[in-house]
């Protein structure tokens, strides 16, 4: 009798109280705009050729651009948004705090700064972290914890006279569509081939590298191929990835390609998770630092196809390897590569030596002295 007592007098507690209480909350402001194709228009796109992502992306800044005064200069990203306005079934705007004003991709920073100085004014909570009310409770918590779980379904028929909506059931949520593969078109870390236009003012810069097989008793005219397969990748917002529907990161041959605009940009911790500073290959060999700023980095596998001399073709695959590019000092362009699985001897050695998945250990040494650049590499422990 006690306890049926103690359960009525916990639900009117719960009735007033709630089952939670807030432990903190996150205060901020938030703008966007969501917009619902049809699909039939994807479909559309898909049929020219053109990722229902890249195609947002570049409406997004069509709208940004035209608020500005200013106009796409190329004919194809034109097109391209006027294909994604065709496609638009229905557009929402987000917003949360002040809305921004006088948005120009030319200054975005300023426009960003004056926004955020607003939020902060005045800011809104974004989200909250509850924890349970019975742990307010000393001895009864048990009982708390176990009669919460029944509290819903006591209460519903009163809740349901009001709310015929009422309901003890988790609300679902819209299955998010994840890419098999991150070899597609669209926004990073979500897609990592290329496929963004950038903003206006911005360019393409094209970069390399390229892996040559050191002379050894391998032979000196042995053959050796790259491939490379991305987990994530980063490039700046606004920043070019390849251009609209074109690659930003391909290979042919001993080389891989990448095609991204160059603005130095402090990154994620995706780069550096895991390493060490003796895992890497810096601007001019060994390295005291991990970067903290780089033009755009990815972070997958590296496969490199060999063929001895008269002996069948080899293959080392080096997963969670590392490329990244920066700009170093004031004018030079430097790069980056390594992985947890590699080593040099200390900051000045200009060799880095890197164990394959299968366990074989290769040496990469930095033909030239700065990115764009060459590396030869030769194994030097293979197994049997």
């Amino acid at each position: 009798e006690t306890l049926r007592e103690w359960r009525e007098e916990l639900f009117s507690f719960f009735d007033t109280w709630g089952t939670h209480y807030v432990r903190s909350a996150d205060l901020g402001a938030r703008f966007g705009r969501v917009t619902y194709l049809s699909r039939q228009g994807v479909k559309r796109l898909e049929e020219k050729n053109v990722s229902a992502t890249v195609a947002a992306q570049t409406a997004g800044l069509a709208a940004l651009v035209a608020s500005a005064g200013g106009k796409f200069e190329a004919d194809h990203t034109q097109k391209v948004h006027e294909d994604f306005v065709k496609a638009t079934t229905e557009q929402h705007q987000i917003s949360l705090g002040p809305v921004p004003q006088d948005v120009n991709l030319n200054d975005n920073s300023q426009a960003v700064a004056k926004w955020a100085e607003e939020a902060m004014k005045y800011p809104l909570p974004l989200k909250y972290r509850m924890k349970l009310i019975c742990e307010f409770f000393d001895e009864p918590w048990f009982h708390c914890e176990k009669w919460l779980s029944s509290y819903c379904e006591a209460r519903l028929p009163t809740w349901s006279k009001t709310n015929p909506h009422a309901t003890c059931k988790p609300k679902s949520r819209p299955p998010v569509l994840v890419p098999k593969s991150k070899d597609c078109f669209g926004t990073p870390p979500n897609c990592c081939a290329g496929g963004l236009p950038g903003a206006t003012g911005t360019k393409v810069h094209e970069t390399v590298v390229e892996f040559q097989l050191f002379p050894t008793t391998l032979g000196e005219h042995d053959a050796i191929q790259a491939t490379w397969t991305s987990d994530t990748c980063f490039v700046p917002p606004g920043q070019p990835f390849g251009g609209a529907g074109q690659r930003g990161l391909w290979s042919t041959g001993n080389t891989i390609h990448m095609s991204v605009g160059h603005k130095n940009w402090r990154i994620p911790g995706d780069f550096s998770e895991g390493l060490e500073v003796k895992n890497l290959l810096g601007p001019s060999g060994g390295t005291t630092y991990l970067p903290e700023k780089l033009y755009f980095f990815f972070v997958g596998n590296l496969t490199l196809h060999y063929t001895p001399e008269g002996k069948a073709t080899r293959t080392a695959k080096f997963s969670k390897f590392r490329l990244g590019m920066g700009r170093r000092w004031m004018f030079w362009d430097s790069g980056w590569i390594g992985s947890p699985r590699c080593i040099s001897a200390d900051s000045k050695s200009v060799l880095l030596e890197c164990q394959a998945d299968d366990d074989s250990w290769w040496q990469f040494r930095g033909k030239g002295w700065r990115f764009p650049h060459a590396f030869l590499v030769y194994p030097f422990k293979e197994v049997a």
